[in-house]
């Protein structure tokens, strides 16, 4: 498989400040590690690790995120919120939103938002987002943005058992570079505004709106425990609103398992 990404190619694809700097690589176990390393050596934000194959990425709750050479875009951010971190969740729905609105640019292809960081076409996953965070200098936390896309991946594994897909199932061809720099301007101008109320109430409403969640009765495991109910809303900080049969609860963190109409 001929590769459509190289420093030179994304450089060319970038269309806003973010991913200036870049890092890219042919391989790296992850983009994330490598991130945050960087991070913690003083990159700034926007600052971005791009790789043509990722070999050990990793996925929410100690997940791999598999990956064949040339099949997935992996990319991780620098991000320096100045956001406390009891409202980091929004930082996950602005990455979701970027990453829903930058595929639909690019591809053509409807996106939609599964709680709390899978990005969605026909209910199958089609993207993944992955944030970490770590106390930088001076106590200011810096948190790497992780994306994993499957974008040219054709045969999936067995065991994602329809539920996953990729931008070439779905029937579209993307320059992975392309979508490098519709990613990259898309996370800048949505994080951009986070540290304003209106801002973080805008991200808020475009992620409602993108959501296949709400209105949905869902089961989701927070901590090993099931929970079901009716998903109402988003919070303002980015979680999720159940009606369950103990009256409502906010979910700040959790993995929806189960979701059918209400």
């Amino acid at each position: 498989m001929t590769s459509d990404l190289s420093a030179a190619r994304i450089e060319g694809a970038l269309r806003g400040r973010w991913g200036r700097p870049l890092r890219f690589f042919e391989e790296v176990a992850s983009t994330n590690s490598e991130a945050l390393e960087w991070a913690e050596g003083g990159a700034p934000e926007g600052a971005a690790v791009v790789a043509d194959h990722q070999s050990a990425g990793r996925g929410r709750l100690g997940r791999t995120w598999l990956s064949e050479p040339g099949a997935i875009l992996p990319l991780s951010v620098v991000l320096r919120p100045r956001l406390p971190p009891d409202r980091f969740g929004v930082l996950s729905a602005a990455a979701g939103v970027a990453t829903a609105e930058a595929i639909a640019e690019v591809s053509g292809l409807s996106c939609r938002l599964k709680w709390p960081n899978d990005v969605t076409i026909s209910g199958r996953k089609v993207a993944g987002i992955l944030l970490e965070s770590r106390m930088g200098t001076g106590g200011a936390p810096v948190v790497v943005c992780g994306i994993g896309i499957n974008v040219r991946w054709t045969k999936l594994p067995e065991e994602l058992g329809g539920r996953a897909t990729s931008l070439a199932l779905e029937g579209s061809k993307v320059d992975r570079a392309a979508l490098t720099g519709s990613l990259l301007l898309a996370l800048e101008k949505a994080c951009g505004r986070l540290d304003d109320e209106s801002g973080s109430a805008e991200i808020i409403e475009r992620a409602t709106a993108l959501s296949e969640v709400l209105g949905q009765a869902v089961e989701a495991r927070v901590g090993g425990v099931l929970v079901s109910g009716v998903a109402l809303s988003l919070t303002e900080a980015g979680g999720l609103v159940l009606d369950t049969a103990e009256g409502r609860r906010v979910l700040d963190a959790g993995e929806i398992e189960k979701l059918r109409p209400a």
